[in-house]
């Protein structure tokens, strides 16, 4: 992940938190007014009171949209992290070889390696375990939008890496 993009989604979220919080703010004094009771049946008799809506929260969800938002087209992977998403055989000459299907948690870009390549591939790379995909790549994207990539690399790595517990 760029910095530049980085910097992109820091602001879009940031964006999206104030507003969250404007509209919490204009939900607490609706509230306040509704105890004055002339407001209170002001609004009643508009049809008002019934308009409310629930406060709102910040939730994970928020990263993984303004990321979508953000993401540049045929972006690339800068982020060295891979979950193993599928293993299994193929048919090469007379001979079954094993291979594996990684995917990167900030691209979704598949690498598949043979046998031969597997034991290079991962001490290369961080291969995380005991997480999904999905799960992964929204955690890595809260981390590094709340604390930069270098961190978010070095707590998921700590957390999920393959063969650290």
């Amino acid at each position: 992940m760029t910095e530049e993009l980085l910097k992109k989604l820091r602001e879009v979220v940031a964006q999206k938190k104030e507003n969250i919080d404007a509209q919490n703010r204009k939900m607490d004094r609706i509230k306040e007014l509704e105890k004055d009771t002339s407001v209170a049946e002001y609004m009643q008799l508009r049809n008002l009171a019934s308009f409310h809506g629930t406060k709102m929260q910040v939730n994970d969800g928020l990263y993984y949209l303004a990321y979508e938002e953000c993401r540049p087209i045929g972006i690339y992977p800068t982020t060295p992290m891979y979950v193993i998403s599928h293993s299994g055989k193929y048919l090469n000459g007379f001979r079954m070889k094993n291979y594996r299907q990684y995917k990167n948690i900030e691209s979704f870009e598949e690498a598949i390696i043979s046998q031969g390549n597997i034991e290079s591939f991962e001490r290369e790379y961080i291969i995380l375990e005991n997480i999904g995909l999905i799960d992964a790549h929204k955690e890595y994207l809260k981390l590094a939008i709340e604390h930069g990539e270098d961190e978010a690399i070095r707590v998921m790595s700590k957390k999920y890496r393959k063969g650290s517990k």
